[in-house]
């Protein structure tokens, strides 16, 4: 079984964060509805404008509004967790090798 990416789950917070601001700001009463509405769709833009391209908007138009955010925010924190997952793979790899060629470097010198 893997462990939690530590690093993804930061990313989801930090996501998460950035919903909770956009819906903050989205309260300024100076805002007319389309921009109170824009700021609600910033955090779920990436996946709507795939849907958009796919063709598959007519499928969402039915569902409430709170049904379709949901169903937007779970495959941005699947990708967003993915993210953060391969990032700490690959940095852990990274640091691994050069530590392995650092330690061979000293073996080769005979220190």
């Amino acid at each position: 079984m893997r462990r939690l990416s530590p690093t993804g789950l930061v990313f989801c917070l930090l996501y998460v964060g950035v919903i909770v601001w956009c819906h903050w700001l989205a309260q300024d009463p100076q805002l007319d509805l389309k921009g109170r509405m824009f700021r609600r769709l910033v955090p779920i833009l990436p996946p709507l404008l795939a849907l958009g391209q796919l063709g598959l908007m007519p499928a969402f138009e039915w569902l409430p509004e709170v049904a379709g955010y949901l169903l937007m925010l779970v495959p941005m924190f699947w990708a967003i967790y993915w993210l953060g997952g391969f990032l700490e793979r690959h940095i852990r790899r990274s640091v691994a090798s050069r530590r392995a060629a650092a330690v061979h470097k000293r073996g080769d010198r005979g220190v």
